[in-house]
């Protein structure tokens, strides 16, 4: 299994905490850096179930990425073999049941007083791939990020 959960190299003079990665059960990683330059780490995942887990605190500015308006979409046959990996989904997540697991959580922000949208779109050509598209008034964002509803479900994906 190739895991992505570090911040990348060109922020880490942003890192308030060490950013660490935690595996349960604990199984040795080899890291490497991709292309792109993101750290990697690859493990022999046992059978069952492991809780992989990223905890960090990190300066933003909360801005907005960069955006490339003329950006081109590659076709995949032109893509480099090495960037293939992250077209791959994950196997060890329950997408067929991904809907109902996040049904309460969604419900509870939808009803939240500062909440102005809050959708889940599943790909048409993935079925391991969703998209969470949410918006807050600006006074909604806070208490949304400190509800019960958001901990249990840091708590959950955390398991």
């Amino acid at each position: 299994m190739i895991l992505e959960l570090s911040v990348h190299p060109s922020r880490t003079a942003d890192l308030v905490t060490w950013d660490r990665m935690k595996i349960d059960p604990p199984v040795p990683a080899v890291t490497y850096h991709d292309s792109f330059g993101n750290f990697c780490h690859v493990i022999n995942a046992p059978a069952g179930r492991i809780t992989l887990s990223s905890d960090f605190v990190i300066n933003d500015s909360g801005l907005p990425d960069e955006v490339a308006p003329d950006a081109k979409q590659v076709p995949l046959n032109q893509l480099p073999v090495d960037t293939l990996v992250y077209l791959l989904g994950s196997r060890y997540c329950e997408t067929d049941r991904f809907m109902e697991l996040v049904r309460p959580f969604t419900e509870a922000t939808r009803a939240e007083p500062g909440n102005l949208w809050f959708d889940w779109s599943k790909s048409l050509e993935n079925d391991d791939e969703f998209i969470l598209v949410e918006a807050f008034t600006d006074d909604g964002a806070e208490p949304h990020v400190t509800s019960e509803h958001f901990a249990q479900a840091i708590a959950h994906a955390r398991r």
